[in-house]
């Protein structure tokens, strides 16, 4: 699996959501989440923070 924001592979320490918008599933590593950093379905397009 790979970060939605920073396109890192991730293992551990990440969280998987559904995108408020489509539906699509969302995955964030710890760093992006601590750092609030920005993300973009890339199904629908819809931007997060």
């Amino acid at each position: 699996m790979k970060c939605t924001s920073c396109n890192k592979e991730v293992t551990d320490n990440y969280v998987r959501f559904k995108c408020p918008s489509c539906g699509h599933e969302i995955i964030r590593c710890q760093d992006c989440r601590e750092r609030a950093s920005r993300y973009v379905c890339p199904e629908c397009g819809f931007e997060g923070p």
